[in-house]
């Protein structure tokens, strides 16, 4: 076992050489700078809604799907709560799922083979007694980190939600299992946790080795990139959970559909009180009561036109709607029988 774990550790050494991280994080909303290669733009592929065959064959209480890998309600129930509560909720919420979508959309371009041997071999040599801190220079770190992996992890800070709140829920002297990340397989020694004058404060003092997904840092940005460009696939299970990504995987014209039914809903409460209205003053039988209403009758009759207006452009962007997915579907038919 020695000598094969020797012989594992002069291959790896050469072949990911380069692993020497490279690979720049990508923060919220945008792509990393520096020497990223360019990128011409793209059309977002949008989240879509699951069909009910797909929610039958996932595991129960999956929120959405990612790439392909399931994401559960209480890996997103664990990041919200990680967050300080004086964030709004819906907020954190929004940034959990986003932190999920970075790393699932990543680790998505990339099979499981690509990492197997490395990740096991590297596992091998921990349990053999090697540090994070001496494989770290092996393998390689987290951005930003030193050469020997030594990192400093704080509350919003750029290594993303799911690390930090790992790193926070170790204890010191504890290493992690092998777990996905932005750029790749991180595993992470605790050192120790420092108390700050309050949590926002606190620090963790650790060790990380990532091995990348990629020995070609090239093909790591590009999967990044993918994700904030919206250009992975994503279904959720229902609207609610739609309601939980970010606006960039969202489709805007069903936004604009939603907000356009709660002004509809706003409207049709308002003419229920003003015909009611309409009707108490009608009934009082006082002289005050009987003046107004036919200023209670203009109002209501302007709420009806403009519930007529806003239900005929509600029509008309649906047949916009189903319009555009015809000749989709017509596109994508001819993909798939181009004779």
């Amino acid at each position: 076992m020695q000598q094969r774990v020797q012989n594992a550790k002069g291959l790896l050494a050469g072949k990911f050489a380069r692993r020497t991280l490279s690979v720049r994080e990508v923060d919220a909303g945008r792509a990393s700078g520096g020497g990223a290669p360019a990128m011409p733009p793209v059309a977002p592929r949008y989240a879509r809604l699951m069909t009910e065959e797909e929610i039958a064959a996932l595991p129960e209480g999956t929120v959405l799907v990612v790439g392909g890998t399931p994401i559960q309600r209480q890996e997103i129930d664990q990041l919200i709560a990680y967050q300080s509560d004086t964030i709004d909720h819906d907020l954190r919420a929004q940034m959990a799922v986003y932190d999920l979508i970075r790393i699932e959309g990543v680790a998505a371009e990339f099979s499981d083979g690509d990492l197997e041997t490395v990740v096991q071999d590297a596992a091998a040599q921990l349990a053999e007694g090697r540090s994070v801190a001496e494989l770290a220079g092996v393998y390689g770190t987290l951005p930003g980190a030193a050469e020997d992996g030594a990192v400093e992890i704080t509350r919003n800070g750029r290594f993303g939600l799911r690390l930090e709140q790992l790193a926070f829920s170790m204890a010191p002297g504890t290493t992690s299992r092998p777990f996905r990340h932005h750029g790749g397989m991180v595993v992470l020694h605790v050192d120790r946790i420092e108390k700050g004058a309050s949590p926002e404060l606190d620090r963790v003092l650790a060790h990380a080795l990532q091995v990348p997904y990629s020995p070609e840092p090239e093909r790591v940005q590009k999967a990044q990139h993918a994700v904030v460009t919206a250009q992975v696939d994503i279904a959720v299970h229902d609207k609610t959970a739609m309601a939980l990504l970010p606006g960039a995987f969202r489709d805007p014209g069903d936004q604009v559909r939603r907000a356009a039914s709660a002004d509809l809903e706003v409207l049709q409460k308002t003419i229920e009180e003003l015909r009611g209205e309409i009707e108490r003053a009608r009934a009082s039988g006082t002289e005050i009561d009987q003046g107004r209403v036919p200023a209670l009758e203009q109002r209501l009759k302007r709420a009806l036109d403009k519930l007529e207006q806003s239900k005929q452009a509600a029509g008309s962007d649906q047949d916009d709607g189903a319009a555009q997915a015809e000749v989709q579907g017509k596109k994508e038919a001819g993909r798939k029988n181009p004779n």
